[in-house]
């Protein structure tokens, strides 16, 4: 593995599903952001304006200068896409980020376009998090 991808992120793909190469695009897209989104937190906040209580939200990273993901978010956004057989894959890879306390992203498209009306698991976001982690769960997955 180069120096330059010492932390990256694993988007995992179920290769047994029958739709347009821009829906699937479009699920490596949601999971990839979904990870990240998924390492913030919300703190809600209120304010006294004209004695009115205003309430909005702000969202921000939990990320330290320690974490994986700081280095990611500040160097090159090393993205893998690799296809996993079918969702039972899939969700033991899931399974496997859980126990290792990887971030992840599971996405469940709702189905409206592509799969009938079916909610079908589609992709697997693994990390940001150290190459070696994730080759772990991930070395013997093809490259999409």
């Amino acid at each position: 593995m180069s120096e330059h991808a010492k932390v990256k992120q694993v988007i995992c793909v179920r290769r047994d599903l029958k739709c347009r190469r821009g829906k699937m695009m479009a699920q490596v897209a949601h999971a990839s952001l979904a990870a990240v989104l998924s390492l913030m937190h919300m703190n809600t906040r209120c304010f006294i304006e004209d004695e009115k209580i205003l309430n909005y939200d702000e969202y921000n990273f939990r990320v330290y200068h320690s974490d994986p993901v700081h280095e990611w978010l500040r160097d090159k956004f090393t993205k893998i896409v690799v296809g996993v057989p079918d969702e039972q894959n899939l969700l033991l890879l899931r399974d496997q980020a859980k126990e290792k306390k990887i971030p992840h992203a599971l996405i469940v498209d709702c189905g409206i376009t592509e799969f009938h009306d079916v909610p079908t698991t589609t992709a697997l976001a693994l990390g940001p998090a150290r190459s070696e982690v994730l080759d772990e769960l991930t070395k013997d997955l093809i490259l999409l």
